[in-house]
């Protein structure tokens, strides 16, 4: 940031992906509080970015945090999940939910991935 015009520096997109990057090597590490504040200040930079918003819910899950992931999970399925991702995130739907110990419409996400593939 700027100390003069109080002006934040824009990252460049070669500065974006390799946050990207961090961020999933991060998950894959286990390290999942670290990943989540990656995902946290990415979706700041780039709201509208689907990969980003789905790493974020997926950090939420692996970290307690059932209740936001949920709500990440819900506005991707309405608003901007490609179909192909749409099975991954009723999976992650389920798993929220059972986690909420909400059991019967964690079966019934399940069950729409089942009638989807009919």
């Amino acid at each position: 940031m700027s100390m003069e015009t109080g002006e934040m520096e824009r990252l460049s997109q070669e500065e974006l992906e390799f946050l990207q990057l961090l961020g999933y090597i991060l998950m894959m590490y286990g390290k999942w509080n670290r990943a989540a504040a990656i995902y946290d200040a990415l979706d700041i930079l780039m709201p509208d970015n689907f990969q980003i918003r789905k790493a974020q819910a997926l950090t939420c899950l692996n970290t307690g945090q059932n209740e936001r992931a949920l709500e990440k999970i819900e506005e991707l399925l309405e608003n901007s999940a490609p179909p192909s991702e749409r099975k991954n995130l009723l999976i992650m739907k389920a798993r929220a939910l059972w986690n909420l110990g909400k059991r019967n419409e964690a079966a019934a996400s399940l069950q729409e991935i089942i009638e989807t593939d009919r």
